[in-house]
C-alpha cells in the first residue's frame, strides 16, 4: 500500500510539472515579484536558490549519544522546478553501529529527499512543493498558518503543499502534512469574481473557504484525543489589494473560522464538564505591505487584530501543533473569550541578509489564551561566513520564559565559514524531537561540528525584478 501511494503521488507530481510548462503564469506586474492580487503567503518573499552540491563531515551529539558519520545535502535548481536531499551516514562512536532512527518509521528512505518544488506560490499559475512543509500557509492564516510538519528532525513527515489557479480568476490550494497515513489536510478553493475586468481595485477582490481535518499523531507518535472522530475547523475569507505600486503592495483582508468540538471518549474522561466543551469561534482583520524602500531593502510587514470567543485558539495548526496536538486540543475546553494582535515583521538587505519575527499575543496573556513567539534569520555570504537560524515557542503562559527552551520549543542554528572556495568549517545546533537512547522521543539538544565542501552549479531562479521608471 506504501509503495502504491507513493507512485502515484509521483506521477501526479510528474504530470503536474509537464503540464505546468504550457500554463501561463499569473502576472507578475508587482516590483517585488509577486502578483497583484491579494495574498499574505510568506513563500512570496523567499530568495531563488542555485544548484550546489555539498556533503560535510563531522561528530553529532544527541542527547548522550555521540556519532560519527557525513551529510550528503545538495540542491538542484532548474528554472522553476527545485529538489534538494539530505542522506545522512552515522555510526556511534561506541556501539560501532550504524545509526537508522531517521529512516525508520512511515516513509523510510524517502526522507533523504529534503523537498520537491515547483514555481512560487501565488505567483505562478501552479505551485508544488512536496516534503518539509515548513512555514506553509492557508489561505490568510486564520487555521493554518506557519505551520511546519516535521517538529522532529529525525522523523520528517513528506507532505505535500499545492495551490493552483486559472488565470487569477479561480483557484484551489491545499496542504497535507504526511502521505503516510491520513494525517493533516486542509484545502482551500477561492475565486476572484470580478478578476477579468478593468475594475481597479476590485479586480484583486477574492474570497476563499477552507477546511482541514486531522487524525494524525503527534512528533512523539503518541496521541489520544483524535483517535476517533478527528479534529475539523472551517473558515471564510476575503481579501484584496489597495495598492501595488513600486513602492508597495497593501493587502487587506478580514476572516471568520470556527474550531468544531474533538469527539472523544477519552477527552471526555480526561476533562471534568468536558461534555459542556462546545465549538469555539474567531474571527480577524488585517493587512499586509509589501515594502522595496531601496533596492537593497526589502520590507514585509503584517498586522492583525484577533477577537475569538470561548473554546478557540487563533491559529490552531501553527509552527508547534504537532508536537502535541493533544495539549492544543485539551486547551480548548479552558480557552476563554479573548482579543490580541497578531504581528510578522521580515527585512532582507542586499538580498543576502533576512531577519524576522512573529508575535501572536492576547491582550490577557494566560494558560487558557497562550502567546506564541517566533524569530528567524539568514545571511549569506557575508564575507567569508553564512548564518541561518530559527526559533519558536508556543503555549507561553506569560512571556517572561519565551527564550528558555523546553518541551514546547524548535530551535534550529547554524554557522559555516569559508575556508577555500570549495571548503567550509561550521556547527549545526538544533533543539530538536529525537529518538533518545531509552527509546522516547523527546525534545532533545543535537549539536554537530563538521567541516565541508561545496560545490555551486550555477542556475537558480530568476533575476530581482526591475523598479519600473515613473
Amino acid at each position: 500500500m506504501k509503495k502504491n501511494s507513493l507512485s502515484i503521488l509521483f506521477i501526479i507530481i510528474a504530470l503536474i510539472t509537464s503540464y505546468a510548462q504550457d500554463i501561463p503564469s499569473t502576472p507578475k506586474d508587482s516590483p517585488i515579484g509577486s502578483s497583484d492580487l491579494a495574498n499574505v503567503d510568506p513563500e512570496a518573499m523567499a530568495r531563488d536558490s542555485i544548484s550546489s552540491i555539498k556533503a560535510s563531515f563531522g561528530l553529532t551529539k544527541i542527547g548522550d549519544q555521540t556519532f560519527a558519520g557525513f551529510r550528503f545535502q545538495p540542491d538542484f535548481s532548474f528554472g522553476k522546478v527545485g529538489f534538494g536531499l539530505d542522506v545522512p551516514v552515522q555510526i556511534n562512536i561506541e556501539t560501532k553501529e550504524f545509526r537508522t532512527d531517521e529512516f525508520k518509521g512511515g516513509i523510510e528512505t524517502i526522507r533523504m529527499i529534503r523537498y520537491f518544488s515547483l514555481g512560487k506560490k501565488k505567483v505562478d499559475a501552479i505551485y508544488v512543493k512536496a516534503g518539509d512543509l515548513t512555514g506553509a500557509t492557508l489561505g490568510y492564516g486564520t487555521l493554518i498558518n506557519n505551520y511546519t510538519n516535521s517538529p522532529s528532525f529525525e522523523a520528517r513527515k513528506w507532505g505535500i503543499n499545492i495551490d493552483l489557479n486559472y488565470k487569477g480568476f479561480i483557484g484551489a490550494e491545499a496542504i497535507y502534512s504526511d502521505i503516510n497515513g491520513f494525517n493533516l489536510l486542509g484545502v482551500r478553493p477561492y475565486i476572484r469574481p470580478l478578476r477579468l475586468t478593468s475594475v481597479p481595485i476590485l479586480k484583486t477582490l477574492e474570497f476563499g473557504g477552507s477546511f482541514v481535518t486531522d487524525k494524525g499523531a503527534n512528533a512523539d507518535s503518541t496521541g489520544v484525543f483524535l483517535a476517533q472522530d478527528g479534529m475539523k475547523a472551517t473558515a471564510y475569507d476575503a481579501g484584496v489589494t489597495f495598492l501595488n505600486t513600486s513602492f508597495i503592495k497593501l493587502v487587506g483582508y478580514g476572516q471568520m473560522s470556527t474550531l468544531n468540538k474533538v469527539k472523544s471518549d477519552t477527552l471526555d474522561a480526561a476533562i471534568p464538564g468536558a461534555l459542556k466543551y462546545s465549538k469555539g469561534q474567531g474571527s480577524s482583520a488585517g493587512l499586509s505591505a509589501k515594502m522595496r524602500v531601496t533596492k537593497a531593502f526589502t520590507l514585509d510587514a503584517r498586522i492583525e487584530r484577533l477577537w475569538y470567543k470561548d473554546n478557540y485558539l487563533p491559529q490552531f495548526f501553527d509552527a508547534i501543533y504537532e508536537i502535541n496536538k493533544d495539549a492544543k486540543i485539551f486547551s480548548l475546553a479552558s480557552a476563554k473569550k479573548q482579543q490580541g494582535i497578531y504581528g510578522n515583521l521580515a527585512i532582507i538587505l542586499f538580498n543576502k541578509f533576512r531577519i524576522n519575527g512573529a508575535l501572536l499575543m492576547p491582550d490577557d496573556i494566560s494558560v487558557e489564551t497562550p502567546a506564541l513567539v517566533q524569530v528567524g534569520m539568514q545571511a549569506t555570504k557575508l564575507g567569508k561566513f553564512t548564518i541561518s537560524g530559527s526559533y519558536v515557542k508556543g503555549n507561553l503562559e506569560n512571556l517572561a520564559d519565551a527564550f528558555k527552551l523546553d518541551q514546547r520549543s524548535l530551535l534550529n542554528a547554524n554557522i559555516a565559514y569559508q575556508l577555500v572556495s570549495f571548503l567550509y568549517v561550521g556547527m549545526d545546533y538544533k533543539w530538536t524531537f529525537a529518538r533518545l537512547e531509552n527509546g522516547k522521543v523527546e525534545a532533545t539538544n543535537y549539536f554537530r561540528p563538521y567541516f565541508g565542501l561545496s560545490f555551486p552549479l550555477g542556475g537558480g531562479g530568476t533575476k530581482a525584478p526591475k523598479i519600473p521608471k515613473e
